[in-house]
């Protein structure tokens, strides 16, 4: 109980985290009310549903639910509706991988070219989910729908790229320096 408690916690900690980092980082970058041509936390939602299942997609929603007033404003019917999204557009593209043939659950045959297709499955999933919701709750975008969609879908796939390029790029340091070191003390 405690270890899933520390994933929704550290999960919740992580989209806010990287969530204030997109703003930092990419203010640019913004297409109109909640579509990002770069949206670091995407590549945060696909990672720890894959890795931590329900526990991340409650922390995920719990982020959102911190991160939505800076987004939305004081409409918290779309905030909710939002985090429920941002927890569970993730768990949908999960589930729609799970029936796949070559996928594994314990993520054994994992390779960067699945992860990529996972991840662009998951980005034209959550920019369809999301372009939807705006519809239902009438935001006035800016663009149309099929702009409003590629965009997003765009910025999911590019901030996955960077979040798990990012951690892959950082496992593959710690080895490097483990390496070196274990080199260091056994000669």
């Amino acid at each position: 109980m405690r270890l899933k408690f520390f994933i929704v916690t550290c999960s919740a900690l992580i989209w806010v985290a990287l969530y204030w980092l997109n703003i930092q980082m990419f203010p640019h970058f913004k297409e109109q009310l909640g579509v990002n041509w770069i949206f670091l936390p995407s590549g945060a939602r696909l990672l720890l549903v894959l890795l931590f299942d329900w526990p991340a997609v409650l922390g995920l929603m719990l982020g959102s639910c911190l991160t939505g007033p800076l987004a939305y404003g004081d409409h918290y019917a779309l905030i909710l509706a939002a985090a429920v999204l941002s927890g569970g557009t993730p768990c949908l593209a999960l589930l729609l991988i799970r029936t796949w043939p070559s996928y594994s659950r314990s993520l054994s045959n994992l390779t960067a070219a699945r992860l990529l297709i996972y991840a662009v499955v998951f980005a034209l999933m959550n920019s369809g989910c999301y372009q939807l919701l705006y519809l239902a709750f009438g935001v006035d975008t800016e663009r149309t729908l099929p702009e409003a969609f590629f965009a997003m879908a765009t910025g999911d796939f590019l901030g996955s790229l960077i979040v798990l390029g990012s951690i892959s790029m950082i496992l593959r340091l710690m080895t490097h320096f483990g390496q070196a070191r274990n080199a260091g003390t056994s000669g």
